[in-house]
């Protein structure tokens, strides 16, 4: 194996500080960054670990590491401390090892500390190298303002004529105090979505751990994260990449092409009917089981339609409330004409949509509609021509009555007379339409009877909730099966497997069938999602 293979993606060093000297101690700090060492080393990534360090040592380990870095160059250093730290009066940051004295406006506590931009020194000098390399500084610590304590020569961050170049992650924004017990680090560290959960890029989960946090007091800041590779990876699953590719494309191929797919009905009994190919108006879908899974296709085709069957028949779960409201204001998020503000935006939303069912989706959806980060051209034009004009915070309401005359006719398209019918009763019944054209009932109480409107259709079977079952497999060595289903049938499949990969992990389940789904629409794709 050359060095350049053998060499680690991520180099780092993780400083957690608990004794301190001078100042209040902390209780959790040294178990952070204990347990980021521990799943940096999990991963295959090369960490060193330094606890309650004093200035000298910490200028000590980052040398070292820099000088590591020089010798064989890793896709990204990366730098993690907790413990106590401060925003000094120009700007910066400053972290706080064990030996810094008071805080108060003196030489010693000056050179006790230890500020980004001498962080990035260090490491540049000790580095020595024309080669720019990504650098990825996190800082899980306070950021209180102390007025009066500069450093003696205030040096900015700057990479220009640096052998790093610096991208910045702060568990707080500026003035704020970090809580000991961080809600910070447990979202960086996710399970589901975090920096180490399987095929997720180091990029979105911080992205995913700042998006978490906008509705609490403490709020991350983050600066330059286009220095982190855009595709790096900390824990990829190496089992599903050599059939990804082919499944991928196959899905692609099948939702595109005109040609006659042999299909049969989900649900018939044996000997039945098979209906005639129709256009379901929504979504390929590819379940796939690796062979090391050892699954075998007779547990695979009983382990998908009984997953079909408990997806599809959740929608008559009595909790959450508005759970079927919710589902098609799910749909109206898989719709290409409705578009976000930022793609952080559109993962957050997406990602949040699977675990929110009821109430909290539909709040989620309303503020970002409310903000404008959610915005669709299809469903203002549909409002100003059905309604005229709705208030914003019932704008989620008019998505969710859009969304289902929308499926309605997209799923009886075959079928012209009998969609008009079923969006005509839906008009007259459906409890939204009511309150848009001033009936007397309050919002709740239009959702609640679009709710039990909703219901009542699915109890006897509805197109809305088609699903077929393709014949046609792909040649992998591992287990693949081709479903074609509606768009609701596809949002009903997307939350049952978050919730069961929750449960996976939680440890309160086992699944060895499923390793991955692939979407069509992209909605339901990557291991790190929907894998083991």
């Amino acid at each position: 194996m050359s060095a350049a293979a053998a060499t680690p993606r991520v180099k780092s060093l993780c400083i957690g500080v608990d004794a301190y000297r001078h100042l209040d101690r902390l209780q959790n700090a040294v178990s952070d960054a204990r347990r980021m060492h521990r799943e940096l080393e999990a991963s295959g990534s090369s960490s060193s670990l330094l606890d309650n360090p004093t200035r000298q040592e910490m200028e000590q380990s980052l040398s070292a590491l820099a000088r590591d870095c020089r010798k064989s160059p890793p896709r990204l250093t990366l730098v993690f401390f907790a413990g106590h730290g401060i925003q000094l009066s120009n700007g910066e940051t400053a972290m706080l090892p064990c030996d810094i004295p008071r805080l108060e406006e003196s030489e010693e506590c000056r050179r006790s500390m230890m500020t980004v931009a001498d962080l990035w020194k260090t490491m540049s000098e000790a580095a020595h190298s024309d080669v720019k390399l990504p650098l990825l500084v996190i800082i899980d610590a306070c950021r209180d303002e102390v007025q009066g304590i500069e450093r003696i020569e205030p040096s900015k961050p700057s990479n220009e004529n640096t052998g790093f170049l610096l991208s910045l992650c702060l568990s707080c924004s500026r003035g704020q105090q970090a809580s000991d017990d961080s809600e910070f680090l447990k979202d960086l560290l996710d399970e589901e979505q975090g920096m180490f959960a399987k095929n997720q890029t180091l990029r979105s989960a911080i992205e995913y751990a700042v998006q978490q946090s906008l509705s609490r007091d403490q709020i991350p800041t983050t600066f330059l994260p286009v220095i982190i590779p855009k595709d790096l990876c900390l824990r990829p699953d190496p089992t599903v990449p050599t059939d990804a590719g082919k499944v991928i494309e196959a899905t692609k191929h099948i939702a595109t092409s005109s040609s006659r797919q042999e299909e049969a009905a989900v649900g018939p009994a044996s000997g039945s009917e098979v209906e005639p190919r129709v256009d379901l108006g929504g979504e390929v879908i590819a379940a796939y089981s690796h062979a090391s899974a050892e699954t075998g296709a007779d547990v695979f085709r009983r382990s998908l339609l009984a997953l079909l069957q408990e997806s599809l028949s959740s929608l008559l779960d009595e909790s959450p409330r508005w759970k079927v409201c919710s589902m098609f204001l799910l749909v109206f998020l898989m719709y290409e004409e409705t578009t976000f503000s930022t793609e952080s935006i559109k993962g957050y939303v997406r990602g949040e949509a699977k675990r929110k069912v009821g109430p909290a989706l539909i709040d989620l959806v309303s503020q970002f509609l409310t903000g404008r980060k959610i915005q669709s051209e299809e469903l203002e034009q549909w409002v100003r021509e059905t309604y005229g004009e709705v208030a914003n915070e019932n704008m989620v309401l008019a998505a969710i009555d859009f969304t289902v005359q929308e499926e309605t006719r997209r799923s009886l398209a075959h079928k012209p007379e009998e969609a008009r019918d079923e969006i005509e009763l839906w008009r007259m019944g459906g409890g939204l339409p009511e309150f848009f054209r001033g009936a007397r009932i309050a919002r709740e109480e239009a959702l609640d009877n679009a709710e039990a409107y909703l219901k009542e259709k699915f109890t006897v079977g509805d197109a809305v909730l088609a699903v077929h079952v393709l014949s046609r497999v792909v040649e992998t060595g591992s287990c693949v099966a081709f479903l074609k289903m509606t768009r609701l049938s596809s949002a009903c499949l997307s939350v049952t497997l978050a919730r069961r990969v929750r449960e996976t992990l939680q440890g309160e389940r086992q699944e060895h069938v499923f390793r991955t789904w692939v979407s069509s629409t992209g909605w339901l794709c990557g291991s790190h999602e929907h894998g083991e």
